[in-house]
């Protein structure tokens, strides 16, 4: 018998395995109902059990070893829900990716058996389940928090279609969480009371009642503007302001002007009975410190040599002839990033790369490529350098706050206390720019200038009340809590004497501790 299997498998083993493996059942089957009738009933029972499970027999599964998966298999279920979270969702493939036969021929080449699901069927079947089970994790997440703040941002897209979206940010079990709770098309005029509207929405959409401590935006007005009309909504749960009536209207082009400092203060409503704060914006409210130093730039040298990088990185991105030259000189590949007027850190990256690149090098590539009047002189050279190093700290801090992967509040007074210092420094070193850095300084305790009373570098008059843009105590307890700053900033940046900064020091651990006992 072992002869004539190896021959069978060896002659056709698509054919005759299965044919002989029926044969050797059925031999089985019959010498246990004669010999031994007992193993044959639990034999049956067996079977019937598997078959109830849905398990394939032996002939079946051979027999349809080349049929695709059908709808209902679990592995074409599988198949389908990997497809929608992990190409469509994670790597933002559209759709139409799965009626394309290139895609399909791929997945045919992977497993023969998997049959591409349609468009129609993944967006109004599965992905309507991916969003189920991602809203429901979202939830049971946020109902296991004891606290959560909210940061909340509406911008454009390219087309000009407003969008706005609010994410949770959350500690469980010492771990940091965050997830977008809202996000949704925001037409027509960004006025405070359709803002608060969606705050309070989403709070109440995701069972977030007296769970939010803190929430931060811009410093549009608009939002100043919101959390007045929240108040109204948590004493009289209803609007009483309506849209005609709303002094915040405002248009698109003006969601991102600056408020006053007297308007600037943390804005507080409760949220039954908790008491929830607005906090500015530190990115932004670090851009615009740069924004009013860079506007002090002695404007016609200054404007020459910015004329110039911005020509010389159009060449190279528009000029495939120059872009050709470009690489010869610097390397395959090589280029210069493009400025962007919404993020200054853009035009402080596009100058350090044109001011990095080899001097002989470019001034050989201008003159041959009959771009000579885009040389710097030395002069120029000179006042570019100088300020790529007055900028240099505010963009390693502007990078900071981008982090995703941490929390970033802790980072805000080491981070003001030392852009501090350097200017400071910086009055004394520069040559070509020092209307610039005493412009940066004064912008950066205007616009932080509750963070400095606090800490005790810029007096307090007996009668002058605390300057409420970052003037709390939230920020020096955050910087304490986070391993990476702590107090160091306290002993090397802080400009005050050793009894100021003693002091300082007891103060915020007191404060620290006292939070600790109350939450106790």
């Amino acid at each position: 018998m072992l002869n004539f299997f190896l021959k069978s498998v060896s002659a056709n083993k698509t054919n005759t395995f299965p044919i002989f493996l029926t044969k050797i059942c059925c031999f089985n089957c019959r010498h246990l109902l004669r010999k031994h009738p007992d193993l044959h009933k639990k034999y049956l029972d067996e079977g019937t059990k598997d078959a109830n499970t849905s398990q394939p027999t032996m002939t079946a599964m051979f027999a349809n070893q080349s049929d695709a998966y059908g709808p209902k298999h679990p592995m074409h279920a599988k198949f389908a829900r990997s497809l929608v979270e992990n190409l469509i969702v994670a790597c933002g493939l559209p759709f139409s990716i799965v009626e394309k036969p290139e895609f399909k021929a791929f997945i045919h080449d992977l497993n023969s058996k998997f049959v591409v699901p349609s468009r129609q069927f993944l967006t109004y079947k599965i992905l309507p389940q991916v969003v189920e089970k991602k809203v429901a994790a979202v939830h049971a997440l946020l109902d296991a928090a004891q606290s959560v703040a909210l940061t909340l941002d509406i911008w454009t897209d390219r087309a000009s279609h407003a969008f706005l979206a609010i994410t949770a940010h959350t500690f469980m079990q010492c771990t940091a969480e965050t997830c977008l709770v809202t996000f949704s098309a925001f037409g027509g005029s960004h006025t405070g009371v359709r803002i608060a509207e969606e705050i309070d929405k989403s709070i109440k959409e995701n069972h977030l009642e007296g769970k939010v401590a803190y929430i931060v935006t811009d410093n549009a007005s608009n939002m100043r503007r919101a959390f007045d009309v929240l108040a109204e909504l948590q004493d009289t749960n209803q609007l009483s302001v309506t849209e005609g009536g709303d002094e915040g209207v405002l248009d698109d082009e003006s969601l991102w002007q600056d408020m006053e400092a007297e308007d600037q203060s943390d804005v507080r409503y409760a949220i039954d009975k908790q008491c929830c704060s607005r906090l500015p914006c530190f990115a932004h409210s670090l851009q615009l410190v740069v924004h009013d130093g860079l506007s002090k730039l002695n404007a016609a040298p200054m404007r020459l040599i910015t004329g110039k990088c911005s020509k010389l990185c159009n060449l190279v991105h528009q000029s495939a002839l120059f872009k050709e030259a470009f690489e010869a000189k610097f390397g395959s590949g090589r280029s210069l990033p493009k400025a962007n007027d919404t993020r200054w850190n853009s035009t402080f990256f596009h100058l350090q790369a044109i001011a990095n690149l080899a001097p002989d090098k470019l001034a050989s590539l201008l003159r041959e490529q009959n771009q000579p009047q885009l040389l710097l002189s030395a002069k120029e050279l000179a006042m570019l350098l100088e300020l790529l190093d007055i900028l240099q700290p505010f963009a390693e801090a502007t990078d900071l706050t981008q982090g995703d992967s941490y929390p970033t509040v802790g980072c805000i007074v080491p981070t003001v206390i030392s852009l501090d210092s350097y200017l400071v420094s910086m009055t004394a070193k520069s040559t070509h720019h020092g209307t610039v850095v005493r412009a940066l300084h004064k912008a950066l305790r205007r616009r932080f200038r509750g963070l400095f009373q606090r800490l005790r570098i810029v007096p307090l008059g007996d009668d002058e009340p605390l300057d409420g843009s970052f003037g709390s105590m939230l920020y020096p307890v955050a910087s304490l809590l986070d391993p990476s700053y702590g107090l160091v900033w306290l002993e090397e940046d802080h400009p005050g004497s050793p009894d100021t900064k003693q002091a300082l020091k007891e103060m915020i651990i007191g404060i620290f501790l006292d939070m600790l006992l109350g939450s106790s």
